[in-house]
C-alpha cells in the first residue's frame, strides 16, 4: 500500500522530504512548510499513522523503502534533501544505507542506533499490558492528554487538539509494531556509501545510547557533523527533542543552513559521550 503524502510549494528550487516522529501526525512540520516556502516540501504519513493509518507498519527498513519510492516518483529530478526525527530519524539512515543515491544533504534527529538492553521492558507481551493499562482507557479523554502534555512537555501546548487526534487513532497492535521496530533498528550496514553531507543532531538531556548512536553514525558515515541542540541543558529532554516544535526557528535556521552548505548557527555545542 502506498503512503498518503503531501506536497507544498511544488515549483521549488529542489525538494525536501520531511519524516515525523513516532506516534504525531506529520502535521509536525507546519513550522517548516511555512518556512521553506521557496522549497519542494513532501510530508508523507509514516505506516499507522495519520492518513495512512491503514497501512501496515513493518519495520524500519520497510519504511525506508517506501520513502524511495515517494523520492524516485516525486521530488525533482529523482533526488531530495531528507529531514527525520526520532523514529523519522532511524528511517533516514536506512535510507542513506539502502539508495544513498536518492539523498541530496541529509538532517537526523535523535535517532536511536543502539540496543538499550532491559529487553523486558520491550517484549510484545508487557508492551500489550503497559498499553491497555495505562493508556487505552484514557486516550479518548483530552484531559488525560492534556495533562500528560503538562507534565511531559514535549510539543508545544498549541498542538493539543492535533495529539488529542492522534492518541485516538493508537491502537495496540500500532504501539506494539512501532516499539518493535524502533527497538530493533540498529547501525546499519552501507553507510560508508553515502556521499550525502549528513548533519546529526541530539538533545544535552537525551538518552546516552541515544548520543551513542550519533558517535556512532558520525564515525560510520564519510561526510557527517554532529551538533547537541540546547548544549547548557537548559529545555526539558522532550522539548529538546522535538525541536523543530519548540525551536523552529532555531531548527529551520539550521536545516536551511545545512541544505545550502552555510556555516551553522552558533548555539550549538559538540557531541560529548
Amino acid at each position: 500500500m502506498d503512503l498518503y503524502c503531501q506536497e507544498y510549494h511544488t515549483q521549488g528550487r529542489s525538494s525536501i522530504v520531511f519524516i515525523q516522529g513516532g506516534g504525531i501526525g506529520s502535521w509536525m512540520w507546519d513550522p517548516q512548510v511555512e518556512y521553506f516556502s521557496d522549497y519542494h516540501c513532501i510530508i508523507p504519513d509514516l505506516p499507522a499513522h495519520g492518513k495512512s493509518v491503514n497501512v501496515p507498519l513493518k519495520s524500519i527498513p520497510d519504511m525506508a523503502e517506501m520513502i524511495a519510492e515517494i523520492i524516485r516518483k516525486k521530488a525533482h529530478n529523482g533526488k531530495a534533501h531528507v529531514v527525520g526525527l526520532s523514529l523519522g530519524a532511524q528511517v533516514n539512515v536506512a535510507l542513506l544505507s539502502k539508495a544513498p543515491e536518492l539523498v541530496d544533504h541529509a538532517v537526523v534527529s535523535s535517532a536511536l542506533l543502539r540496543d538499550i538492553g532491559m529487553k523486558w521492558l520491550y517484549s510484545p507481551g508487557f508492551i500489550r499490558f503497559l498499553f491497555r493499562w495505562a493508556f487505552e482507557p484514557f486516550k479518548n479523554s483530552k484531559r488525560y492528554i492534556e495533562l500528560n502534555m503538562r507534565l511531559k512537555p514535549t510539543v508545544p501546548w498549541k498542538y493539543l487538539d492535533k495529539v488529542f487526534e492522534d492518541n485516538r487513532n493508537y491502537t495496540v497492535d500500532t504501539f506494539v509494531a512501532l516499539m518493535a521496530a524502533n527497538q530493533g533498528f540498529l547501525l546499519p550496514k552501507g553507510l560508508e556509501k553515502a556521499k550525502a553531507p549528513v548533519l546529526v543532531c541530539f538533545g544535552q538531556k537525551e538518552l546516552k545510547a541515544v548520543k551513542q548512536s550519533g558517535a556512532d553514525l558520525v564515525a560510520a558515515l564519510p561526510n557527517a557533523q554532529a551538533i547537541i541542540v540546547d548544549p547548557q541543558g537548559k529545555l526539558p529532554m522532550g522539548c529538546e527533542h522535538a525541536w523543530n516544535l519548540n525551536l523552529p526557528d532555531l531548527f529551520n535556521r539550521t536545516v536551511h543552513s545545512w541544505l545550502e552548505d552555510k556555516p551553522l548557527p552558533a548555539e550549538f555545542g559538540q557531541l560529548k559521550i
